[in-house]
């Protein structure tokens, strides 16, 4: 059992903090060569409870099998990649809760950040929830009218700021649920805010490029 599965696991139960085996298990990923040097960073990062652990898997660490090549991301040469990777989308991660906080303490622009009872994924409306559709590089960094980004979102929404974004960093998932959510979602970008059920559809049929999960 890795850590992913074990935290997220913990979070599906209800509890927040983490227990002996998800401290132990991150304990061992931080002991991959460099880690370390990163864990003030990994280390809460990847504990909070809106950290898209299970996208983190399908994406950065999952084998890549929608090419004419086959990468297999176990492989002990990539491992200074994948950490690259991992921090630095973790330093992101932190950043962006960090403005959010101090742009929006009272209501933040994702519900799904209030305080409150967990939220169910609503039935009436063709979006499940499934953060498929945030699997990109990025998007032009056009905000809706009357709303300004701090300079630092633009970089993270339009893809130059990350070696390999392969999943927008604004993408969070709600405490261990198959819930993904956008943490800016009512002043996201214009290209998100015109995405639709079509855009959807489409989307899903051009399947995936990443095959089976990486333990992480």
């Amino acid at each position: 059992m890795d850590f992913a599965e074990a935290r997220l696991r913990r979070l599906a139960s209800g509890t927040v903090e983490p227990d002996a085996e998800c401290q132990a298990k991150l304990d061992r990923l931080l002991a991959w060569p460099g880690a370390a040097a990163h864990g003030p960073v990994l280390r809460p990062a990847l504990l909070d409870p809106f950290f898209p652990l299970s996208m983190i898997q399908r994406t950065l660490f999952a084998h890549v099998t929608g090419m004419r090549f086959y990468i297999h991301k176990d492989r002990p040469e990539l491992q200074p990649v994948l950490l690259r990777d991992l921090f630095q989308f973790a330093s992101a991660f932190l950043e962006i809760r960090r403005d959010l906080a101090a742009l929006y303490p009272s209501r933040p622009p994702s519900s799904f950040l209030e305080d409150g009872a967990r939220p169910l994924v609503p039935l009436d409306q063709w979006c499940d929830l499934c953060g498929l559709c945030c699997q990109i590089g990025g998007v032009p960094a056009e905000p809706p009218d009357g709303v300004h980004y701090p300079d630092s979102w633009r970089d993270l929404l339009e893809g130059t700021r990350l070696d390999n974004q392969q999943l927008c960093p604004f993408l969070f998932q709600y405490r261990g649920s198959c819930v993904h959510f956008c943490a800016i979602h009512r002043i996201k970008p214009v290209a998100c805010r015109s995405f639709d059920a079509d855009d959807c559809r489409a989307r899903r049929r051009d399947g995936y490029l990443h095959g089976a999960d990486f333990t992480l």
